[in-house]
C-alpha cells in the first residue's frame, strides 16, 4: 500500500472515531440534542466542544461547516500526535509508546514498564491503555505543547477506537513498500526518513537540499517547489530570522544520462527552514502532513537539546567561577 493509502485510511479511522465522539455528547452536523438529554459523564466536553463551535460557526457562517471544521481539527490535532511519537521513537527520543512488539506481548515497551508500575490497570478496557496515554501525553506537554490536555482541540476516542488507530499506524512499519534504504544498505522505516535526505557539511554542520526535499514531498518537478521556498522565506523574516541563517543558495550536481552531469540550482536548508517549507507546502499532500510533524516535533526538540547544553555549559562556568574564587581566596 502507498503511503498516501495509509494516511487516508488513518484519517478516516480518526475522523469516524470523532463523529462517534460527539455524537454521544449530542452534537451533529445539523442539531444539538439537549443537553439534559445527555449523560453526566459527557457534559464538561460538550460544554467545551459547544464554545468551540460557536467561533467556528463565527469564522464559517455555517453550523454544518463549522462541525466539519471541528472534526477536521480534531483529527488533525491526533493524527500529528501519535505521529510525532512514532517520530521520536524511531529516533530513541522516546521510549516506545505507540509501536507495539511481539516480544512485549503484543504491547508497546512503555506500555508494559506501566503495567508493571500499575499492575491492577491489566483488567481494564485495553489493559488501561487510555490512562497510559493520558499520562504519556502530561509527560510530554511541558517540551512539545501539541500533547497538552489543555490543547483546544485536545479529545481522545474510545479505547477500542484508539486501539485500532493506532494499529493502523503501526502497520506502516510492516509493509515493506514504505521501507527506505539508508546510507549504510540496512532498511529503515518511514518516520526516519528525513535521515536519508539529511546531508552533512565540511565542519559538521547538518542541512538538507531543496532538491531532495521537493523529491521526499513529492513535488514533480522542482520549479513547482520553488514558490514554497519563497513563501517559507517570507516566513523565516516574518518569525525575526535572518534568511542567509537558514536558506543559502548553492549549485549542485545533479546527473543526466547515464554518467553526464551538470550542475543546477538548488538551497541548502536548515532544519528551521525545512520546517518554515513544510507548514507552506501544498496541505493536498498527505505526506506534507507528516513532514510537518516530524520537523515541528525535531525543531522543538533541537531547542529543547540546545538550551539543556546552554545550561550544563552555564553550570559549567559557573563551578569554574566559584573554584577561581576559592583558589583566590586560599
Amino acid at each position: 500500500m502507498k503511503l498516501p493509502e495509509h494516511v487516508e485510511n488513518i484519517r478516516q479511522l480518526i475522523d469516524k472515531a470523532f463523529r462517534n465522539r460527539l455524537g454521544r455528547m449530542g452534537i451533529e452536523e445539523t442539531k444539538l440534542i439537549p443537553a439534559e438529554q445527555i449523560p453526566n459523564e459527557y457534559l464538561d466536553e460538550r460544554t467545551r466542544m459547544e464554545n468551540i463551535l460557536e467561533v467556528l460557526v463565527a469564522e464559517t457562517g455555517s453550523e454544518s461547516e463549522a462541525y466539519e471544521k471541528l472534526v477536521e481539527e480534531l483529527t488533525f490535532t491526533l493524527f500529528n500526535r501519535i505521529a510525532a511519537m512514532k517520530v521520536m521513537e524511531a529516533h530513541t527520543l522516546l521510549p516506545e509508546i505507540i509501536t507495539r512488539r511481539e516480544t512485549h506481548g503484543g504491547r508497546s515497551f512503555a506500555l508494559l514498564v506501566w503495567l508493571e508500575q500499575n499492575p491492577g490497570a491489566r483488567g481494564e478496557e485495553g489493559e488501561g491503555l487510555m490512562s497510559f496515554f493520558e499520562e504519556q501525553l502530561e509527560k510530554l506537554k511541558e517540551d512539545i505543547p501539541l500533547f497538552s490536555p489543555q490543547h483546544p482541540y485536545h479529545l481522545l476516542p474510545t479505547t477500542i477506537e484508539l486501539l485500532r488507530i493506532i494499529e493502523a499506524f503501526n502497520k506502516l512499519d510492516s509493509d515493506s513498500d514504505l521501507l527506505l534504504r539508508s546510507s549504510n544498505g540496512n532498511d529503515v522505516s518511514i518516520w526516519e526518513s528525513d535521515e536519508q535526505i539529511r546531508q552533512t557539511d565540511e565542519i559538521g554542520n547538518e542541512f538538507w537540499s531543496a532538491r531532495d526535499l521537493a523529491k521526499a514531498l513529492e513535488y514533480s518537478e522542482y520549479r513547482h517547489f520553488m514558490p514554497v521556498i519563497e513563501r517559507a522565506k517570507e516566513a523565516c523574516v516574518n518569525s525575526g530570522q535572518q534568511i542567509t541563517d537558514h536558506f543559502e543558495d548553492i549549485l549542485e550536481m545533479i546527473t543526466t544520462g547515464k554518467t553526464a552531469q551538470r550542475a543546477v540550482e538548488s538551497v541548502k536548508l536548515s532544519r528551521y527552514a525545512c520546517y518554515l517549507i513544510v507548514q507552506n507546502a501544498d496541505p493536498g499532500k498527505e505526506v506534507v502532513a507528516l513532514g510537518q510533524t516530524y520537523f515541528a516535533v525535531q525543531t522543538r526538540l533541537q531547542e529543547i537539546q540546545q538550551m539543556d547544553e546552554y545550561n550544563r555549559l552555564s553550570t559549567e562556568d559557573e563551578k569554574l567561577s566559584l573554584q577561581r574564587d576559592c583558589n583566590r581566596g586560599r
